[in-house]
């Protein structure tokens, strides 16, 4: 990961690609559970 490699802290990570900190932790926290990110979406008719 970018950020781990890097040795950057989260704080700093999500204000260098301008995100809420809890949008991150929110998402990293869906991952490690095995969740999508998003969706799922309606089928299109």
């Amino acid at each position: 990961m970018i950020r781990v490699e890097a040795g950057m802290s989260t704080t700093r990570f999500c204000q260098l690609i301008d995100m809420p900190e809890r949008t991150w932790r929110r998402w990293q926290a869906r991952a490690g559970a095995g969740e999508p990110t998003r969706g799922p979406w309606p089928q299109p008719v």
